[in-house]
């Protein structure tokens, strides 16, 4: 990790996943914070995950899903 340039932080968008994680944080997500490095968050808006990167200000979100 620490020659990274940015860190890619993955969570699904289907919506039945989505809400099952609605309040959890990934395990990954701690060690990236721990690297002092750019994060980037790419998941659906209903996660935990991307609430609690936009509340924290801890990463950067894409909370739309690529076609």
């Amino acid at each position: 990790m620490k020659g990274a340039d940015i860190l890619f932080l993955p969570e699904t968008f289907e919506t039945q996943k989505a809400q099952a994680i609605q309040y959890s944080i990934s395990t990954k997500a701690t060690f990236y914070m721990m690297s002092e490095r750019p994060i980037l968050v790419y998941a659906s808006p209903i996660t935990g995950i991307v609430e609690y990167a936009k509340r924290d200000k801890w990463a950067f979100v894409v909370d739309e899903k690529a076609c």
